[in-house]
């Protein structure tokens, strides 16, 4: 159960940080006449930060699997 959880929370952060960058870039939008550029640059940074997120856990795995 708790590895579960484990891995149901950090799939959850992923997930959130592939989303809020892009929210916060509609919601500037709305408040600033910046048109689509607050979402594209939200986007593009979730994006980063969300895909390098996924790189480190896919390397912590690799590190586990190899035999010592």
């Amino acid at each position: 159960m708790s590895q579960g959880m484990y891995w149901a929370t950090r799939g959850m952060s992923v997930a959130l940080e592939f989303v809020i960058p892009a929210m916060l870039g509609l919601w500037l939008d709305r408040y600033w006449p910046l048109a689509p550029l607050g979402v594209i640059a939200g986007a593009v940074a979730g994006f980063a930060v969300g895909l390098t997120h996924l790189l480190r856990i896919a390397a912590e795995g690799e590190r586990r699997s190899r035999p010592k």
